[in-house]
């Protein structure tokens, strides 16, 4: 009878340890998945950094051609208003 409690006991001990093992298992598996989808996110954050850091100058320029544009109409409004109050010959 003895020997039937203790090989029970075993029994539930080897099951319980590989429970155990089995969860640790699905959890490693967890956390590499998750690993490596934070490097896929990481690529993609320094991917989109570099292809801003080529994008900004474009960006730059453009503000500056925009900010021309406001200064050569406003020349040109200053101009029309001028001509508007020059008397007609």
């Amino acid at each position: 009878m003895t020997g039937i409690l203790i090989g029970a006991s075993l029994a539930v001990l080897i099951g319980f340890i590989a429970v155990i093992c089995g969860f640790l298992h699905s959890l490693r598996r967890v956390l590499d998945s998750t690993a490596n989808r934070l490097d896929a996110v990481s690529a993609t954050t320094n991917d989109i950094r570099r292809s801003c850091a080529t994008i900004s100058p474009a960006i730059r320029s453009m503000n500056m051609n925009l900010y021309e544009v406001g200064a050569n109409l406003a020349e040109v409004g200053d101009q029309s208003e001028a001509l508007a109050e020059r008397p007609k010959a």
